[in-house]
């Protein structure tokens, strides 16, 4: 199995929330979980979620606990922009 392969689908595996803060994309606890289902029902149960923040439920990856400026990365590209 290659490389991008066993990461797509540790990827689809694995999701976490995330939210802007200090325009950097940043893990909103450190829960993971197992769809995109569970996340967004955690999302939406927060109450601080429920303001006027950009939050997510996206896949997870590591880079989301230091921060980073912008989400290209979801729509295929490599690897998100570091801040």
């Amino acid at each position: 199995m290659e490389v991008n392969q066993l990461r797509n689908l540790l990827l689809n595996n694995m999701w976490c929330v995330i939210w802007k803060q200090n325009n950097l994309y940043k893990i909103f606890t450190n829960q993971i979980f197992e769809s995109e289902q569970k996340a967004v029902e955690f999302k939406n149960k927060q109450k601080s979620m429920r303001k006027a923040h950009d939050c997510r439920a996206v896949p997870y990856i590591h880079d989301y606990f230091n921060g980073v400026s912008n989400l290209d990365h979801l729509n295929g590209s490599e690897k998100p922009q570091d801040s």
